[in-house]
């Protein structure tokens, strides 16, 4: 089993290593084929739009169940942070005991923060908005720019990246990778393009 203070680079250096794994070029990640092809299942639940559980995976079974009530790049989302935690290791559930199941999840106790946590959220970000797809969205000279300047003083205008010598919003990016503005945010901001 992992260890809760494994280094910060490695889940998205296993999220990089899977994309090539599965011959990934252009966004989206087929997400649900990936995690068919390493041998899991994927099922729904309805387990309500306003419960704190998304997604669970039940390692033990080789199955991630995932809350159909929840909008879609949310759903698209916990699938790959639940991918992170059987690439990484975690069995997080096992600590709940047999009481856990997929029709009854661990709505008040179901772990949120932790290094755990962090780290399969690193995992999914790389796994949905790859470093090296991201970056082929700016210009030459944008990417050659952020190499010579500091990213936290670029204009907010300079998130979004370019594509045909046009400049692709947040909302574009968002929907280029079916994820939501705030994975692009986050990705932009992790990879230092902003």
């Amino acid at each position: 089993m992992a260890k809760e203070g494994a280094s910060d680079s490695h889940p998205r250096e296993l999220a990089r290593a899977l994309l090539k794994k599965h011959k990934v070029v252009q966004p989206p990640t087929p997400l649900e084929a990936i995690v068919k092809a390493e041998g899991l299942e994927v099922v729904l639940r309805s387990w309500g739009n306003q419960s704190r559980v998304d997604a669970l995976l039940f390692r033990s079974h080789r199955l991630i169940a995932v809350n159909r009530d929840k909008p879609p790049v949310r759903q698209r989302f916990s699938l790959a942070h639940e991918l992170g935690h059987y690439a990484l290791n975690h069995d997080y559930l096992k600590r709940f005991g047999p009481d856990i199941d997929i029709d009854h999840p661990p709505e008040d106790s179901h772990p949120t923060t932790g290094p755990f946590e962090a780290q399969a959220n690193d995992f999914a970000g790389e796994l949905l908005v790859p470093r090296a797809l991201l970056i082929t969205f700016r210009s030459e000279k944008e990417a050659a720019q952020e190499e010579d300047s500091e990213p936290f003083f670029r204009p907010f205008a300079d998130l979004a990246n370019r594509l045909r010598g046009r400049r692709l919003s947040e909302t574009e990016l968002a929907k280029k990778f079916c994820v939501s503005k705030e994975t692009i945010f986050i990705a932009l901001k992790k990879n230092r393009l902003l």
